[in-house]
């Protein structure tokens, strides 16, 4: 399958060295720019964020909550046959506190 990743932290990394083990052609974007994935340990192929949309089947987010407003005008651009998984989480320490989520909003 063709996967399209946005943000190489954790998450995303892991998941890109798996997808490239099992033979799935993976594109890995970071939402700050593709200077941020120079030096970092990545399977598949480091694109722009505006590449990792085109010609995929999946595409992955896995950027802190702060950081999806940035992605919303790619994330729009995305196929209606693109499945997506959001493999956000909210993590206060990181985040910054949300107080929407602290007071029980669904944080996806």
């Amino acid at each position: 399958m063709k996967f399209g990743i946005i943000g190489a932290g954790t998450i995303g990394s892991i998941i890109s060295k798996k997808l490239v083990k099992n033979g799935h052609d993976v594109k890995i974007a970071d939402a700050r720019g593709i200077e941020h994935l120079e030096g970092k340990e990545l399977a598949g192929t480091p694109v722009l964020i505006e590449d990792v949309i085109t010609n995929i089947e999946v595409l992955i987010i896995s950027l802190p909550l702060t950081a999806l407003p940035s992605i919303r005008n790619i994330i729009e651009q995305v196929g209606e046959e693109v499945i997506v998984v959001d493999t956000s989480n909210y993590y206060p320490s990181r985040d910054q506190k949300i107080a929407e989520i602290e007071n029980g909003m669904v944080e996806s």
